[in-house]
């Protein structure tokens, strides 16, 4: 266990500098795009804080999207290094090591943003008493009875589904792997190619899903940034089922991370020169 302590202290501070850039990448995005929003307007204290907020949370998910994307890339890479493979401990102890590191520095990425959020509202609240009235009572709602409960399945929904990118991604990579490696050339095309089919079902399963909890968020985020009253949006809280989905969630990870481990054991041969 101490070797694989060390190696996930090895990794996650590689995958600490990608969280790093990206989160400088996407502040100075933010800063940029504000100010082209702004631009020709009539500056006040509250456009600059409507257009810091609106530029905020759309960055907040592409910048999400360009780590999964880096990692995802480089997480494959590593799992199939044969120098990498040398390490003492067995392979799925690497695998582990090497997704959860990625998923760390991930949760890292997103603690960054909020506070990076909440920074720039300290900046701009001064003056602005309708962003202070406004999102005092949406954190005053979040963190009271039900509705914290809601923000905390919320958070741990959105987290199970990026750690499960990192685990389709992995189980499409070491799927295929294993079957152009033991199959019959001609029927491992046949089977590849109804991997793919199932793996898209279920990815769409989890656009699905993950559509309608940021739905959900979304319309939590307008009422704050717009001051659109919540009778006016749609009712997200009736749709979804938060429990339900961290449940399906939690189960897919945890099944696809168990057929990932015998895969990368049993099939998975490492590739030299990686």
């Amino acid at each position: 266990m101490n070797i694989f302590g060390h190696l996930f202290a090895v990794l996650f501070r590689q995958k600490t500098r990608i969280t790093h850039r990206v989160w400088l990448l996407q502040l100075v995005a933010v800063l940029v795009t504000m100010i082209i929003v702004v631009w020709g307007t009539e500056i006040t204290r509250d456009t600059l804080m409507n257009a810091f907020g609106l530029c905020f949370f759309l960055l907040f998910f592409v910048s999400n999207a360009i780590y999964l994307l880096v990692t995802c890339w480089q997480n494959e890479k590593f799992n199939r290094s044969q120098t990498w493979r040398l390490v003492p401990v067995k392979d799925r102890y690497i695998y582990l090591a090497n997704t959860f590191s990625s998923f760390i520095a991930f949760v890292y990425l997103d603690v960054l943003e909020v506070i990076e959020f909440f920074l720039g509202l300290f900046c701009l609240y001064p003056a602005s008493k309708y962003w202070l009235n406004e999102t005092g009572q949406f954190i005053g709602k979040i963190f009271s009875g039900s509705e914290f409960g809601k923000a905390v399945e919320v958070a741990c929904v959105l987290l199970l589904m990026g750690l499960a990118v990192y685990l389709i991604v992995s189980f499409l990579n070491f799927s295929q792997r294993a079957l152009i490696d033991f199959w019959p050339a001609g029927s491992s095309k046949l089977v590849i190619f109804l991997t793919r089919l199932l793996l898209i079902i279920v990815v769409s399963w989890l656009v699905i899903n993950g559509w309608q909890i940021l739905a959900h968020l979304d319309a939590n985020i307008e009422h704050v940034l717009f001051n659109i009253p919540y009778r006016y949006l749609p009712d997200y809280n009736n749709k979804i089922n938060l429990s339900g989905d961290l449940g399906l969630f939690l189960l897919f990870d945890i099944v696809t991370l168990f057929l990932n481990m015998v895969l990368l054991d049993k099939f998975v041969e490492a590739r030299p020169n990686n």
